[in-house]
């Protein structure tokens, strides 16, 4: 109710998760009814897995949160990728109710970490449910907050939320079930693969460009039903805002929602946009893009992903 309802990790807060040799690092979360506030697949500023990075000097990093682009750029990235996955299952493909099949979301849902990087896939599947809605008298109503401070949520993100929120390849599919917002295949304020921008130029004229791309990624969408209100995106969301209305975006790394290496959006059934999302008025919604929403895809080659 107007966002009281707590939020759901896979991972640890502020805990990492490290996988050892030899093993597989999965968190799963499956919501088959009632209501929570957000879902993360991974931590809250904690990582899933490791990472194992060597820097220009020859030192090794296992967490790129302290990496310091003055040590020199990152030549060499070893990351078991394949050996850690984030899960998030919402709703059941024959769910009829509220407490079985049919839960609600009241902001939304990230398949990996909140502010914690995830060291491999994400996957997200919308079997059934409701995102950026609450349950009131029997009925799913829009969850906009008393002062409209949650018209902005209402989303699903293959990806995180936060520029720590890294993770290597993502996957989202959607069979039924209503996204009151927007459907992405990357993170919000996040980004997917393994990449590093920088910014040029002063005040106006100032702009990010890309600076190199060591381990590229992909942020796949599949949808085969259901009803996306607004959009859907192969990319991320380059901005959020915070409850006061401020806007967020990163201050370190600046890759508010991009991927680095390729998006792949597939149509195959289900409603993009409603009779009012898509007048001009309301933001000429219904859209499909295979790109980002402020979110910029830069090159590199890489493949499809298999759960861990």
């Amino acid at each position: 109710n107007d966002g009281e309802a707590g939020n759901v990790y896979g991972g640890g807060e502020a805990a990492d998760i490290v996988v050892g040799a030899d093993e597989t690092g999965k968190t799963v979360i499956n919501m088959n009814g009632g209501t929570v506030n957000n879902i993360f697949g991974g931590g809250f500023e904690g990582a899933v897995g490791e990472g194992k990075y060597t820097l220009a000097d020859n030192s090794v990093l296992t967490d790129f949160r302290t990496y310091d682009v003055s040590k020199g750029k990152i030549t060499k990235d070893e990351t078991d990728i394949a050996s850690v996955s984030t899960i998030v299952n919402l709703g059941t493909k024959t769910g009829t109710t509220y407490s079985y099949g049919k839960p609600t979301v009241n902001q939304s849902i990230y398949g990996a970490g909140d502010r914690g990087p995830v060291y491999g896939n994400s996957f997200v599947n919308i079997n059934n449910g409701y995102v950026g809605y609450k349950y009131e008298e029997n009925n799913y109503v829009p969850n906009l907050g008393s002062k409209n401070e949650f018209v902005e949520d209402g989303n699903v993100y293959g990806g995180g939320f936060g520029e720590y929120a890294k993770v290597y390849n993502t996957e989202v599919k959607m069979y039924d079930g209503i996204i009151r917002n927007s459907l992405y295949g990357g993170g919000e304020v996040s980004s997917v693969g393994m990449g590093f921008t920088t910014e040029q130029g002063e005040g106006a004229s100032k702009e990010r460009v890309l600076d190199y791309v060591i381990t590229p990624g992909v942020s796949s969408v599949e949808m085969y039903g259901g009803l996306v209100t607004n959009d859907v995106f192969g990319g991320g969301r380059g901005y959020a805002y915070d409850r006061s209305g401020t806007q967020i975006s990163g201050e370190v790394f600046q890759t508010d929602g991009y991927v680095f290496g390729q998006t792949d959006v597939n149509i195959f059934r289900g409603t993009v946009g409603t009779d009012e999302s898509i007048k001009e008025e309301n933001g000429s919604h219904g859209n499909v893009f295979g790109g980002g929403n402020i979110g910029y895809v830069y090159h590199g080659k890489s493949k499809k992903l298999t759960a861990a």
